[in-house]
């Protein structure tokens, strides 16, 4: 086996990698504006019960498709928040992708419903989750057709069906006038006879061999002794999957007219909007049933482990943000009600499996690079600064005022804990140009607080900090002080304490390795290092053109310089310096001053 060392990583398997260097060190992330969002949400299927991150990947044009799935609560609200987290001039959108991972597994509220005899069925609740619990069901009979009716009572909505039943869809007869009896059995499968006496074969009929109606009357027609008829061209039309399921029904005293009583219910319910039903009788109508609600739908709770499972869930896509909507441990948030009682997650915790996960996928050998941003609400800033020195990575920000949104889950203006603003400064950061910070650029907020700290006088002490916090701007509205990373250190703090500087960083080298990746699989001596350059030179003009790199004089105006290939037997090896992007911070003006005159 050939394997290869490069930036302290051992590689076998082949490829395109980067190692960037900050004047010399740094690594990557793509300019997708991809956001992951973890966190509950008040109904809809927890990740663990979905088919994998496809099924939760959306885009910004498909809201009404999250509030579908995921009804309400704070997944929705930060999904809203960072589609538009701005009103910016600067920040155009949001994020372009939004993957959403629900932690807490919610149960489903149901209602058995009666037939005659026995279960007909059950009715459930369409989402997962406690406001199922405000859906009622009822039946009434009518000149024997059940009209049912379904409601919402937290949202209002009412549906009401048609009248349902007796529609027969065709009629089958034993016309032997040899035969004592003669009897007809529907399952799904098939549609079965019993004869007695006569010469009349009985019928075993696999139903999935025919595609209408029709096509299963004539074929009982070209049986001698059986009279079959569809009641009407259009009931002929349709899938033999509308006949009721019957059991020994009498077809010889007379024609025997099969419905689709059961058909028209399950109908009914496949286009509600609030409710699903799960058959237990698949012939016949539900019996009377005066209004009764469902219940059992839980919120669900959310444990340590599901956490960690969907932060980890993560490492097979390409994400560019993560942002866990939690600020604080579950012992405190079910004091408040806000997740339920059996929860575990521990705050901390939280924030170390992200810096973890950043870390890992944004290595050589990751290739997924990311950036972590987190919340955390705590009553003094000397608790929330130990934290924020605890994390003290380069690729997660942290935030930790509360600030004043409009939730889309209600409609108001909703206190909500610091991870709402992380959610703002990452959807803020996947909407703007890559390398322009969110400093002092104003995220969607109507206010923000803290007990222990006033931005207008403990501003420089939460810079010290590498904390990330809003303040009133002098025209009124609220901005970002400054758009940094929990970093600590002073060394290359250029690009390591600055979260919008990292990302060009990571953008570069994505661009790089994306673009000579093509090269990997072709013979040596097809591919000489001058073409290899040759693409390298334009990838950097795109990436001067977009503004990650900078035209300035160390770089005689190129935006990089020492741009070296060499092919050394299966190894191309690449170097080159770039004058990386960085936003405009400090504005100095020396001013001297003279007597007029």
């Amino acid at each position: 086996m050939i394997r290869i060392n490069f930036a302290g990583a051992s590689l076998v398997d082949p490829g395109s990698y980067t190692d960037v260097q900050v004047a010399q060190s740094s690594l990557a992330s793509p300019a997708l504006g991809v956001v992951a969002l973890i966190g509950e949400a008040d109904e809809g299927p927890a990740y663990a019960q979905e088919s994998g991150l496809s099924a939760v990947t959306f885009g910004p044009d498909e809201f009404a498709a999250i509030v579908d799935k995921f009804g309400s609560g704070e997944l929705v609200d930060a999904s809203k928040l960072a589609i538009s987290p701005s009103n910016d001039p600067q920040i155009r959108g949001g994020a372009q992708e939004l993957i959403l991972i629900k932690t807490n597994a919610s149960t489903q509220a149901s209602l058995n419903i009666p037939a005659g005899a026995g279960i007909y069925g059950a009715v459930k609740a369409l989402r997962a989750g406690a406001p199922g619990n405000n859906i009622s069901y009822s039946c009434s009979i009518v000149s024997g057709q059940a009209i049912i009716t379904l409601s919402r009572l937290d949202t209002g909505v009412t549906e009401i069906s048609k009248p349902l039943g007796l529609h027969p869809v065709m009629t089958i007869q034993c016309t032997d006038p040899a035969a004592t009896a003669a009897s007809l059995t529907i399952t799904a499968q098939a549609f079965t006879t019993v004869i007695t006496g006569g010469a009349t074969s009985a019928l075993n009929i696999n139903l999935a061999q025919y595609s209408s109606v029709r096509k299963l009357v004539d074929y009982v027609n070209s049986i001698p002794g059986y009279s079959a008829s569809a009641m009407s061209a259009a009931m002929g039309a349709k899938p033999v999957s509308v006949l009721d399921q019957v059991a020994a029904q009498d077809i010889k005293t007379a024609a025997y007219a099969i419905n689709q009583d059961a058909f028209e219910v399950r109908d009914f319910f496949s286009q509600s909007s609030i409710a699903q039903f799960v058959p237990v009788k698949f012939a016949g109508l539900p019996a009377v049933m005066t209004k009764s609600f469902l219940t059992g739908g839980t919120r669900g709770p959310t444990l340590a482990a599901n956490v960690q499972a969907s932060i980890d869930a993560l490492l097979k896509r390409r994400v560019n943000f993560i942002v866990p909507l939690f600020s604080r441990s579950a012992s405190d948030d079910i004091v408040d009600g806000i997740t339920e009682s059996g929860s575990t997650y521990v705050i901390e915790a939280i924030h170390a499996a992200v810096s973890s996960h950043c870390a890992q996928a944004s290595t050589v050998k990751g290739r997924k690079e990311r950036q972590g941003f987190v919340g955390y609400k705590r009553a003094t800033f000397d608790a929330v600064a130990e934290q924020a020195a605890a994390i003290g990575s380069a690729r997660v920000q942290m935030t930790f005022q509360d600030v004043d949104v409009l939730s889309a889950s209600s409609g108001n203006i909703e206190v909500k804990q610091p991870h709402m603003l992380a959610v703002l400064s990452a959807g803020m950061k996947a909407a703007a140009s890559v390398g322009l910070p969110n400093t002092f650029k104003q995220p969607q907020v109507s206010g923000f607080s803290h007990p222990d700290f006033d931005p207008e006088t403990d501003s420089e002490k939460a810079i010290g900090a590498n904390l990330c916090f809003i303040e009133r701007a002098p025209s009124g509205s609220f901005r970002f002080k400054l758009d940094n990373s929990t970093y600590s250190q002073d060394l290359n703090a250029w690009v390591y304490n600055r979260p919008s500087v990292l990302y060009a960083a990571d953008t570069a080298a994505y661009a790089i390795r994306i673009n000579t990746e093509q090269f990997v699989g072709l013979r040596n001596s097809d591919i000489s290092e001058e073409t290899i350059k040759n693409l390298l030179v334009g990838v950097m003009d795109q990436l001067r053109s977009a503004g990650i790199i900078v035209s300035d004089n160390n770089t005689a105006g190129r935006g990089y310089k020492d741009l070296l290939v060499k092919i050394n037997g299966s190894i191309v090896e690449i170097s080159v310096t770039l004058a990386l992007v960085e936003g405009l911070e400090f504005i100095l003006s020396s001013i001297k001053v003279q007597r007029a005159g």
